[in-house]
């Protein structure tokens, strides 16, 4: 009995007479099992030392306000204002929504009036946010991201607040390249789209890399590409199964992705 005949007596009977169909099943479960193992997609979502050392104080979280103080940046060492900007003016759908549930709900009190409306803050990224964003991240886009390495550069960053509610978020990786920036995240919940938070996010990103080019990837099938053409973004080039080693198998979005490019002029030295 050769070595091969030997190795034959070892293998189950099952396998060998198994269809080939069942045999790429099986190979496109092991891919999909990788996708969660692999360290190079994925990131450990628990939260690190940074986020529970600096995170609210009991007063603030007992009073239900958010941190409202100067952010030292490790990136540039410049403070910077505990606000962007504040809206008071947009009321979007999700508002109407509940504004609407409580007009119903109180229709037999002739003197209810409506409380006022918690206005839509922009701030930078801050240690009590991460958590949040994480969770949206691994909801909305793929298991296993986190973002706490965002709280070393909050310079390039932008979180969108109703009271205590993150709304949407946008994060830039700086100098990924001698003359070029890379817009990693940006995202802003439904219910509260086509409203303008993503292109005032996009803008304030846009502000914060002057002079150097800013690319990004997005899904071809996503309508956000529109957006960032307004901007003056262009498609440089098409990568194919961009999103493979991220999205599952199950995910309707095209997992191929536009790379694209806003170039800028470069800032005399």
């Amino acid at each position: 009995m050769n070595s091969q005949q030997t190795l034959t007596l070892w293998i189950p009977k099952k396998t060998l007479n198994q269809a080939p169909q069942t045999q790429k099943n099986e190979r496109n479960k092991a891919r999909e099992s990788v996708k969660l193992l692999d360290p190079l997609c994925h990131y450990n979502t628990s939260l690190s030392s940074i986020s529970r050392l600096k995170g609210l104080t009991m007063q603030a979280k007992l009073t239900g306000q958010g941190r409202m103080e100067l952010l030292l940046s490790p990136y540039s060492g410049i403070y910077l204002k505990p606000l962007i900007r504040r809206d008071i003016e947009t009321c979007t759908p999700w508002l109407r929504l509940m504004a609407e549930l409580q007009l119903v709900a109180n229709r037999n009190n002739s003197d209810y009036e409506l409380p006022a409306r918690d206005p839509i803050d922009y701030m930078y990224v801050q240690p009590e946010h991460i958590p949040a964003i994480n969770s949206m991240c691994n909801q909305f886009f793929w298991p296993g991201i986190d973002l706490t390495e965002t709280l070393q550069y909050p310079d390039f960053s932008c979180v969108v607040l109703c009271g205590r509610l993150i709304v949407g978020f946008a994060f830039m990786v700086p100098d990924v390249k001698h003359t070029e920036s890379y817009i990693s995240f940006i995202f802003t919940r439904p219910g509260w789209r086509n409203c303008g938070i993503g292109k005032f996010m996009i803008y304030h990103l846009i502000q914060t890399s002057l002079g150097k080019d800013i690319t990004l990837h997005v899904s071809v099938d996503n309508p956000a590409i529109f957006l960032y053409q307004q901007f003056g973004f262009k498609v440089e080039k098409v990568e194919l199964d961009f999103y493979d080693k991220y999205f599952r198998n199950d995910v309707k979005q095209s997992k191929n992705a536009f790379f694209c490019r806003l170039e800028r002029d470069l800032l005399p030295e």
